[in-house]
């Protein structure tokens, strides 16, 4: 990927930016964010995930993981770019992965969809008691989650709404409201023990 930031000026300034900020310097961390954010979300991370608020998460998560390994970073000719795009890169794949997972977890828990309507009272009654008895064992199994798990699994499964207004239900992106359901997911999974 061809360097936004190629100047011979811009890489020493680079340099003592990057010395700063190893040293502790949080307005040097700022100066490297403002100079990077924008190009990796243009350049790296939109193009890639196509939802702006699933690659504002990814950009978060990038500088994260780049602060934290930032002592370890080691310019070889080309500066921090190349460094950069490689870790938002693998952020952009996270958030592929997670929502695989997620639609995978949603798959298995929309299968447990009630059956088709019985034909005769008697199996009308036994499905409502096979209803009644399944519903005890969802509301006991979601007792146990994570109050905001529960609510996730809620909005999505029980009420039916549309990612995008679970995620507005819950004041966070569609990217974070994937991963807290995939979270939510397997949590219900642990704590749902089928009967033999």
């Amino acid at each position: 990927m061809p360097s936004p930031f190629a100047d011979p000026i811009w890489r020493a300034e680079e340099a003592r930016v990057v010395a700063r900020v190893r040293a502790g310097d949080r307005l040097a961390g700022e100066q490297l964010y403002r100079a990077y954010a924008g190009p990796l979300l243009r350049l790296v991370l939109r193009p890639r995930l196509g939802d702006p608020a699933a690659a504002e998460d990814a950009l978060a998560e990038t500088f994260i993981a780049a602060f934290r390994a930032l002592d370890g970073f080691e310019d070889r000719g080309a500066g921090l770019w190349p460094w950069l795009a490689r870790i938002a890169v693998h952020k952009a794949m996270d958030v592929h992965r997670a929502r695989a997972r997620a639609a995978r977890g949603c798959e298995r828990l929309e299968a447990q969809a009630p059956p088709p309507p019985p034909e005769t009272p008697a199996e009308a009654l036994e499905a409502l008691d096979e209803a009644e008895l399944q519903a005890a064992r969802v509301r006991a199994a979601l007792s146990g989650l994570h109050a905001r798990y529960r609510e996730a699994l809620e909005l999505r499964f029980l009420q039916g709404l549309g990612r995008e207004e679970c995620a507005r239900r819950l004041a966070v992106k569609l990217g974070t409201f994937d991963v807290l359901l995939l979270r939510a997911v397997r949590a219900f999974a642990r704590a749902w023990e089928p009967e033999e």
